[in-house]
């Protein structure tokens, strides 16, 4: 009898033993995922990154190839491109797929004069300046999400709460309240939960205010192109420039503003956006109202209509983690 029980309890301890091995397994391969996953996310990012970079440099050809005087004249200056019927410069920040920003600089190019060589303008070589080649640089940038601060996301209804940006008749910006809680935060970038309704919708961007949707301006986000508007309900990124540091318990704005300006009439601003919205009392913050027809018909002063019953989707977030990828390249003039 007493051999059988030991034979059970021996049994009972190697099942134990079995298990913990299957769980330091599984444990161990959830975490191989988790880093195969991260990792394959990075890659993808570093890939679009580098197709970005190259599509950069071809532009950049294309406005050389179309003309050297406008190629040369952007020497000396920071810009991004943008793309309409052609290639062009623009000083307004351009956000590609709501995660990447390019920018491109031309610069002056020297020679030495004892070889004809590329030398730094530093160099204490004897050296002239050779106008018919530029430098060119392309630099990608991004940012990884790091921990996202307020939101509301139970905003899905799809329908024209806001008549933004009104259509060309001036009828006023949309806008979303929050209260911070009782910590103070930090935030670079704020997702909107927005689609294309009808037409072709203008261009647009955030503004980040305080005290209220016409009050002083925190910051102003990358404009997101009118082509890069979803189709459906969609998270569309609107990122700041920089860190914008939010009080504890305070009141602050989140205002959509269109170019061309939908709050004046006959600006050119067109199509329409929806904003998913939901029932206020569902939040998971404070103080939070949806507003329609803010500076409606040009009047700088209107507060607009508050929705107290409403609030229109939104999220806050900080990323961190940022990574620059760039390419080096040298253009001469073709026409000479």
């Amino acid at each position: 009898m007493r051999s059988k029980i030991q034979l059970r309890g021996s049994g009972l301890i190697e099942v134990v033993i079995g298990a913990g091995i299957i769980v330091i397994v599984l444990s161990g391969l959830v975490s191989a995922l988790r880093l195969f996953v991260h990792s394959g996310s990075a890659t993808t990012e570093k890939l679009q990154a580098a197709l970005l970079v190259e599509e950069g440099v071809e532009a950049m050809r294309s406005i050389r190839d179309r003309s050297w005087s406008e190629f040369n004249g952007l020497s000396g200056g920071t810009y991004h491109l943008v793309l309409g019927s052609s290639w062009s410069a623009t000083t307004t920040v351009q956000l590609i797929d709501s995660r990447f920003t390019r920018v491109f600089t031309v610069e002056s190019v020297y020679r030495r004069n004892s070889d004809s060589d590329i030398v730094a303008s530093t160099s204490p070589d004897q050296k002239t300046l050779d106008p018919n080649t530029k430098r060119v640089v392309v630099t990608i940038s991004w940012r990884e999400i790091a921990d996202e601060k307020l939101s509301f996301t139970s905003g899905t209804v799809d329908g024209d709460l806001a008549g933004f940006p009104s259509n060309n008749a001036g009828n006023g910006d949309a806008a979303q309240s929050f209260t911070t809680g009782a910590a103070a935060v930090s935030v670079n970038r704020a997702d909107l939960y927005i689609k294309k309704a009808s037409g072709t919708p203008s261009d647009v961007y955030l503004e980040l205010r305080s005290g209220s949707a016409v009050g002083p301006v925190l910051a102003t986000s990358a404009t997101v192109l009118s082509a890069a508007l979803p189709d459906a309900l969609t998270w569309t990124e609107f990122e700041f420039p920089g860190d914008v540091a939010l009080s504890a318990n305070t009141e602050y704005f989140l205002r959509l503003r269109s170019s061309p300006d939908s709050t004046v009439a006959f600006s050119g601003s067109s199509g329409t956006l929806h904003l998913g919205y939901g029932q206020s009392g569902s939040s998971p913050y404070s103080g939070g109202d949806a507003y329609r027809y803010v500076g409606r018909l040009g009047n700088a002063s209107d507060t607009g209509e508050e929705l107290t019953q409403y609030d229109f989707s939104f999220r806050l977030s900080h990323e961190s983690g940022g990574q620059v990828l760039k390419a080096v390249t040298y253009f001469t003039n073709l026409f000479e």
